[in-house]
């Protein structure tokens, strides 16, 4: 890992809330990254974040750099909008000098851009974008025209990430030789655990466990995805009383151990563990969330030669979704957005397990060097 460009610090005046900024590198006179707010959020996550929008924004061919802010506090707690508008007023001279953050675990996107608005927060656009009336344009009309628009029941910005990671799961599971019809298990239940797995269901795969913060959900002959989407809160947590098929509610981190072809972590950092890594059936991991996987797991997964989709490729849905709109590189309709991912995941799929077979490396090793940014 490589220290991070700039860092900001914040302490909010009316809770124990802390924050930062952080800036691992700037293209086009730009960076953007998500917010996260949580309990368990620290400086260094939040730089380890950093470092991977930058090599995200590489893998989805987009000219800018990567940024992360983080929050350390309950985003269950009353005050939790509170705390984001001071956090993003702080913020406010970073956010209209080319940095920008948008939502991400604990944060709601309606929620950052109402806040911001409230504000007056103008952000500015990358440097190609100011400078081309017509971009400029297209970005100021269409990307809210556009998020209104649904796909199976889900707006757009709630489904491009877990619809990507679907992508990416099926492209590396056919190169790898695997059956049709695999089964797989998520963690996690939010924007991108809902979409990836509605996805993956319809693509053929069966989604037999689901794991959210208060239990796994299991169906050895399938989950009814539709169902349990339906049964969801703002959240992104089941309801089982609005349930209406059946399933078996297990122990929320039994999703690990589960005898499945496909394990895909789609909510929070660091919960793959040497200790989980060293007992995982799955021939497949598909990081659907951001830094799911330790350092000292990454090793023993290498060791083991499990296959993997780095989350940089798997979860660059949302970055490639609004930077393949706003730069023209899409029709901007859902179907145009879809293409466009599907196009730019798989060929990222295939870099990489290409890159890895030829030179014997870990998949991993393999996408830091194809997608290394250039700052």
């Amino acid at each position: 890992m490589r220290d991070p460009y700039v860092v900001i610090e914040w302490s909010d005046r009316k809770s124990e809330a802390k924050g930062w900024l952080v800036i691992d590198s700037i293209r086009d006179e730009f960076a953007a990254g998500g917010l996260r707010m949580n309990v368990t959020v620290n400086r260094e996550e939040v730089e380890r974040l950093a470092q991977v929008m930058s090599y995200k924004y590489v893998a989805a061919e987009a000219e800018i750099g990567g940024a992360k802010g983080g929050i350390i506090y309950d985003y269950h707690k009353e005050d939790a909008l509170e705390v984001m508008e001071r956090y993003l007023e702080a913020m406010k001279p970073y956010l209209e000098n080319g940095i920008t953050v948008g939502a991400d675990l604990g944060t709601r996107a309606e929620d950052v851009r109402r806040i911001k608005q409230k504000l007056g927060i103008e952000e500015k656009e990358p440097k190609t974008i100011r400078e081309n009336p017509e971009l400029a344009a297209r970005s100021q009309e269409v990307i809210p025209k556009i998020l209104k628009e649904t796909v199976e029941g889900l707006d757009m910005d709630r489904f491009v990430t877990g619809y990507g990671v679907a992508v990416a799961a099926d492209e590396e599971w056919k190169l790898t030789g695997g059956t049709p019809g695999a089964a797989v298990a998520i963690q996690g239940f939010g924007s991108v655990g809902g979409s990836a797995a509605l996805w993956l269901e319809k693509l053929g795969y069966k989604v037999v466990a689901i794991a959210d913060i208060k239990g796994m959900y299991y169906n050895e002959e399938g989950l009814d995805i539709r169902d349990l989407l339906d049964a969801r809160n703002k959240l992104g947590e089941v309801d089982l009383d609005k349930m209406k098929s059946r399933c078996e509610v297990r122990d929320r981190d039994a999703w690990l151990d589960l005898d499945v072809d496909i394990l895909i972590p789609a909510a929070v950092e660091d919960v793959i563990t040497r200790e989980a890594a060293e007992t995982i059936k799955a021939g497949l991991i598909v990081e659907g969330a951001n830094i799911p996987t330790t350092p000292e797991a990454d090793e023993v997964i290498k060791q083991r030669g499990i296959h993997l989709v780095p989350d940089f490729i798997a979860n660059l849905g949302s970055v490639c979704f609004f930077n393949s709109v706003e730069s023209c590189k899409c029709e901007p309709t859902p179907q145009g957005v879809m293409d466009r991912l599907e196009d730019v995941i798989r060929r990222d799929v295939q870099k990489t397990f290409a890159y890895a077979s030829e030179h014997g490396i870990y998949a991993r090793d393999a996408a830091w060097i194809l997608f290394k940014p250039e700052m």
